[in-house]
């Protein structure tokens, strides 16, 4: 069994993700309900339960250095135990309609299983 460190963007529609501090933990949850995307994971702050946003999916709008959720949907343990993780740095990108928005940049630590010889 190995941990690797690797790197999620959260992207958000309805909430100000300028308020979610670098060094705050965050915590995704796949979003089995959402009709639209299978592989929807949820990103809610750890202090506070509030859902801030959703990891991303596209190429678009996922940073450079990070993988979006239908890459790392299998990293999360179970529906009841979320990926932990914490924000490393705020960036605005420019969505494909031409509007700009931040964005997080996460660091996870994700548990990678030795596969059986």
């Amino acid at each position: 069994m190995a941990v690797i460190k690797k790197f999620a963007t959260i992207v958000s529609i309805d909430y100000e993700l300028s308020k979610v501090q670098i060094g705050e933990k965050v915590q995704f949850i796949h979003n089995r309900h959402n009709e639209f995307d299978k592989n929807a994971i949820d990103a809610v702050r750890v202090l506070g339960k509030e859902k801030i946003g959703y990891m991303t999916a596209s190429a678009h709008t996922t940073l450079p250095g990070c993988e979006n959720n239908s890459q790392l949907i299998r990293f999360i343990p179970s529906p009841t135990v979320p990926l932990i993780g914490t924000v490393v740095e705020k960036k605005d990108v420019s969505f494909r309609n031409g509007t700009i928005a931040p964005v997080l940049k996460v660091e996870i630590y994700v548990v990678i299983k030795d596969k059986a010889v």
